[in-house]
């Protein structure tokens, strides 16, 4: 049997806060925090991280890469999530750098790569029966772009978000052992 669980929503609610064009925060009179992972080469702990959603009722959103998808260790989880009412959204097809990281705005590929690659992000999602035809989120890899980057994101309906700064919860190549 299929569970019935209410997607996670992403309306824009009260004031937001952009960062070259991407939205960075939501409202901060609002006591919420938006749960988000992202993923490439490696899914580790992600059983983990499901079943502890499923435990405290709660969704979060995952943004993977096409080359995440097509992996056939992560298929069953990437299911599990979507039908636990996850939402799950593109994070590049090739985890591609955009830009520069010593001069955001000096550019590493051009809109037709760019608009290519998350083309081909999307179809992976849709051909493995993911639904996201409502508002579409997409998270740059690396979390790094600019102003272009996120005019592209738009024209192809997509809203590039990203991580509030100041939080140290990005930092996923951390363990508990380097405080």
């Amino acid at each position: 049997p299929t569970k019935k669980v209410a997607r996670v929503s992403f309306e824009p609610i009260g004031d937001f806060t952009f960062s070259h064009g991407g939205l960075i925060r939501g409202d901060s009179l609002r006591k919420e925090v938006a749960l988000v992972f992202t993923g490439d080469e490696f899914a580790d702990g992600g059983e983990f991280i499901a079943e502890t959603f499923e435990k405290k009722k709660c969704n979060a959103s995952f943004f993977f890469t096409g080359r995440f998808f097509e992996q056939p260790k992560f298929k069953q989880l990437i299911g599990r999530l979507y039908r636990d009412g996850h939402y799950i959204g593109p994070h590049s097809y090739g985890h591609l750098l955009y830009c520069d990281w010593t001069n955001r705005d000096s550019l590493l590929i051009d809109e037709s790569t760019f608009c290519d690659d998350l083309q081909k992000n999307s179809e992976v999602i849709k051909n493995m029966g993911i639904d996201f035809s409502g508002r579409r989120y997409f998270i740059p890899p690396y979390e790094w772009y600019n102003d272009s980057i996120s005019q592209w994101s738009e024209r192809m309906g997509f809203t590039l978000f990203n991580m509030t700064p100041g939080l140290r919860t990005s930092a996923d190549y951390t363990t508990p052992d380097m405080k």
